[in-house]
């Protein structure tokens, strides 16, 4: 990883996003119905379970999880948010999946929540020590349970997920030495 860019990056984020704030009331992600389809479609027993309770609060929060463990303020949209980012670098272009670009060249996180019901994490590298204790202490903050945390590890060659899956402790274990 080039740390230098890394930096330069994760700047331009904390610059342009800012920083999450206490309390989100209500969500501007765009792409909830999307999720839901990724959802059911890798973790189908839990998306039931987590959806057939009608006093869960099924409104989705995005955020980026910076280098540094800070969590960014809510984003609408991931792609739209890294195209913003990777303009403003002229010389660095990017593939058709700008949000994994970003993930994969600044070392970010996302970050897809809903409030007591579940976590999503979603990366291209290995997680900093700062990312994953932010992520445990979001997880107590929000009251989710560690068999409600999913994640998923994408490659840089493609958008597909080169693995995926749940408790936040098994993503601490996993071997990202195996992703090129």
């Amino acid at each position: 990883m080039n740390y230098d860019l890394c930096d330069l990056l994760n700047q331009k984020m904390e610059s342009l996003f800012g920083y999450r704030q206490k309390n989100n009331n209500k969500s501007n992600f765009k792409n909830s119905n999307n999720f839901d389809s990724y959802l059911e479609q890798h973790w189908p027993e839990q998306f039931f379970e987590l959806y057939v309770d009608d006093s869960l609060k099924n409104e989705k929060f995005a955020h980026w999880i910076y280098r540094n463990g800070k969590i960014s303020d809510q984003i609408n949209d991931f792609d739209f948010a890294s195209k913003k980012i990777l303009r403003e670098i002229s010389n660095m272009t990017y593939s058709n999946f700008p949000s994994l670009d970003i993930m994969y060249f600044s070392g970010v996180l996302k970050l897809i929540y809903s409030e007591n019901n579940f976590i999503y994490i979603e990366t291209a590298t290995k997680p900093s020590l700062d990312q994953l204790m932010a992520i445990k202490d979001f997880q107590k903050n929000i009251n989710c349970s560690d068999e409600n945390v999913f994640w998923s590890v994408c490659t840089k060659r493609s958008r597909n997920y080169f693995d995926y899956g749940s408790q936040l402790n098994k993503l601490f274990q996993y071997n990202f030495g195996r992703i090129k």
